[in-house]
């Protein structure tokens, strides 16, 4: 039962993501607002710790959750904005891939790392 909501609330996530991925704009106006009315909400919420001020906090904090855990930016907002990218590149999730992806995706890495090194070298020889 847990995992075929858990697939369902995925794929709906996905979804959502992979649609406001091709709006970039709207896409950080979303998870700009939500994410504000997430941390006003704790504010709120830590300020009145008892009473209705407390409540209308957790409110906010409720809703601005839910948008941000269908728009894919409750994780990501403290991984990084790389979900966007890979929204519009269609890429699978770090999750989704398999050791030999991640294993192809270090090497790339690695190959670039190198590539900068050698151009730095380059830069400086020619400052000498």
């Amino acid at each position: 039962m847990y995992q075929k909501l858990s697939n369902f609330f995925d794929r709906l996530e996905d979804r959502v993501r992979g649609r406001l991925s091709r709006y970039p704009g709207i896409y950080a106006f979303i998870a700009g607002t939500c994410m504000i009315l997430f941390w006003r909400g704790i504010w709120i919420m830590t300020d009145g710790l008892s009473g209705t001020e407390a409540s209308s906090g957790l409110v906010w904090v409720l809703i601005s959750t839910v948008i941000m855990l269908l728009t894919g930016v409750f994780t990501t907002s403290f991984i990084g904005e790389r979900i966007i990218i890979s929204g519009l590149k269609g890429e699978k999730k770090d999750i989704e891939k398999t050791q030999a992806e991640l294993e192809e995706d270090e090497d790339l890495l690695i190959r670039i790392l190198r590539e900068i090194r050698t151009i730095k070298k380059e830069v400086e020889g020619l400052k000498k």
